[in-house]
């Protein structure tokens, strides 16, 4: 005689179908698409009355015996989508309903922009008094960055690492002579995944320079003096 598989029906989502309604943690950014599963797919199963033997089933009850595999669509940050692959992990004895031992759905979960902290402002060239309020770079700001841990992927993040930041717009505060203010901008180049504390794609620093008097030379005189 044949001994049917018993049909695991999985717990249906806001819309009606039949998903599991597993659930994907929300992370940082971390460049991949590791994604954590925070709620695992649940349903319930009919098994066979025992008591007749006969192919009649007993009432439903609860099945977790189920595991919930997934990774998002897109590493960026952003509301993602989660692929999901649901299984029942006896599929010698249990089937989804629809005859198979897997089912492929999908959920939503967040990626967070990871936090850059800038740790030096960088520095201007030294100049000669020219009139204006012109600087020029010699370095740019430094900066660290937390991304996020892609083993636990839920939120966790690493210890920080150096990260490259672009720094323009350097001016002096003032155009004379002496050891001067120089205004500049730290600005990020991938600003949908990360973001400078404080929740900006770029922050206004300081750093100074020296400007030189310039020096005047007299007009000769018929002696050469």
């Amino acid at each position: 005689a044949n001994i049917s598989k018993a049909t695991v029906t999985l717990a249906a989502n806001a819309t009606g179908n039949a998903t599991g309604n597993a659930t994907a943690s929300d992370k940082v950014f971390d460049t991949t698409t590791n994604a954590a599963i925070a709620g695992n797919a649940t349903g319930t199963v009919r098994l066979g009355n025992s008591s007749n033997a006969n192919g009649s089933l007993n009432a439903n009850v609860s099945f977790t015996n189920i595991t919930t595999n997934g990774s998002f669509t897109n590493a960026s940050a952003g509301l993602q989508t989660v692929n999901l692959t649901v299984a029942v992990t006896d599929t010698i004895n249990y089937t989804i309903a629809g005859g198979s031992s897997t089912l492929a759905s999908q959920t939503s979960a967040v990626i967070s922009k990871a936090n850059v902290t800038i740790t030096t402002n960088g520095t201007a060239s030294d100049k000669v008094y020219d009139t204006t309020t012109s600087a020029v770079l010699t370095s740019n700001a430094t900066a660290t960055v937390a991304l996020g841990n892609s083993t636990t992927a839920n939120g966790a993040v690493n210890a920080n690492t150096n990260f490259s930041v672009t720094s323009s717009n350097a001016s002096f505060t003032n155009a004379s002579a002496g050891s001067q203010t120089v205004n500049l901008t730290a600005a990020l180049q991938d600003t949908t995944n990360y973001t400078i504390v404080g929740g900006s794609s770029t922050k206004a620093l300081t750093t100074s320079a020296n400007i030189s008097k310039a020096t005047v030379t007299l007009a000769a005189n018929a002696t050469g003096n």
